[in-house]
């Protein structure tokens, strides 16, 4: 990309044009035309690494209705949009992904083989750094800017569900082990329900208070009590088309509610997001059995794929046909603050496998939830 700044990161319309004929406009997310949204769903629907509905137009307005800080970066040559940069403008022109830590996909939204030169891309945008910790690594030009690697696991659902099922048969008993527990619950609780997309407050309201519980037992800042989240779950639960569709999908045992989910899906992929659990039924793992019958019933509301997210937990990997890799790094355009985020990554890494942790593991997670603090705001 050609090295080019606007003039007015407000004013979509004052560019500068470099003699390629690129230019760069930065559009507030409140303010994306919907041909600007036809262009943006063309070159996601060009890139199949970019099938997350985290990257389509629609979840960035959507974040935008409830932050006046979404801002999108437009690339264009001759007059046609080759490639766009969602972010947040932070403080001291620091970028973030939109959405922040709730993001877990990001990638600039550009067809396969479109260059990208990430330090000029800020300068583009009058930014100065741009930090991420899920961005897919099939986008090469930001490998010199990463710092640790993970796999994101997925369920791959193309050929059916049958076929996922025969295949993971002969890796472990996990999906029996699941099928037992159901079959157990219904004895004792009630017949199962799932419910693809409920419009219950009430199992809303539920959920997420298993949410924040979880929260408050693990010592994780709760987002549910951020008004910018609670907005922003409040209306993506009001969408339903196929470019981004909020899902609240609700495990019934009987009259019960033993196992919830809220997540969202773009055309054939859903994205597994905020589930949750009954704890007084936790020896039926209701959680396990809302999963199951998400996957057993997704081809019929037209998903083939279920992306998992970046995690620890073992079950996804368990039920994981394969993953993308993602990764965490920063790109800035000050020497002093890149040697200072990757001295300050490497050494909490080294901390972690160090005799040394026992002693600072408290600071260290007081700065954690620090910076989780700061990445909500």
């Amino acid at each position: 990309m050609a090295a080019l700044l606007t003039t007015n990161m407000f004013n979509p319309v004052n560019v500068r044009e470099h003699e390629n004929h690129q230019c760069v406009r930065v559009v507030p997310g409140q303010q994306l035309s919907p041909q600007l949204c036809v262009e943006w769903r063309l070159l996601q629907q060009a890139n199949p690494t970019l099938s997350s509905p985290y990257f389509s137009p629609e979840f960035t307005q959507l974040v935008a209705s409830v932050r006046s800080d979404v801002e999108v970066a437009v690339v264009e040559e001759a007059q046609r949009v080759v490639a766009l940069f969602p972010f947040q403008r932070g403080l001291f022109s620091a970028a973030k992904p939109v959405a922040g830590r709730l993001s877990d996909f990001q990638a600039v939204i550009a067809a396969p083989g479109t260059p990208i030169d990430p330090q000029q891309l800020l300068r583009q945008c009058g930014l100065k750094s741009w930090k991420f910790d899920h961005l897919l690594t099939s986008q090469v030009e930001f490998a010199p800017y990463l710092w640790t690697r993970a796999n994101s696991p997925y369920i791959d659902l193309a050929q059916g569900f049958a076929a996922y099922e025969a295949g993971r048969r002969g890796e472990n008993s996990e999906l029996s082990t699941i099928k037992r527990k159901l079959k157990k619950m219904e004895r004792e609780i009630g017949p199962a329900r799932l419910e693809w997309k409920s419009a219950s407050r009430e199992d809303l309201q539920k959920l997420l208070r298993w949410k924040s519980e979880q929260y408050a037992r693990t010592g994780l800042r709760d987002l549910f009590s951020i008004d910018w989240i609670r907005n922003f779950v409040d209306q993506l639960l009001l969408r339903d088309d196929p470019n981004l569709t909020g899902l609240l999908t609700c495990l019934y045992a009987g009259d019960r509610l033993v196992a919830a989910h809220l997540g969202m899906s773009c055309r054939h992929v859903m994205h597994w997001w905020f589930p949750s659990y009954d704890r007084e039924l936790g020896r039926y793992s209701p959680g396990m059995s809302l999963i199951y019958l998400i996957s057993q019933q997704a081809n019929q509301h037209g998903i083939t794929r279920i992306d998992l997210g970046k995690g620890d937990e073992d079950y996804k990997f368990r039920l994981a046909s394969g993953s993308d890799e993602v990764a965490e790094g920063s790109v800035d355009l000050s020497p002093g603050s890149r040697l200072f985020r990757r001295t300050w990554q490497a050494t909490r890494d080294w901390l972690k496998t160090s005799p040394l942790y026992g002693p600072v593991a408290a600071p260290l997670r007081a700065v954690r939830r620090l910076r989780d603090w700061f990445s909500f705001q």
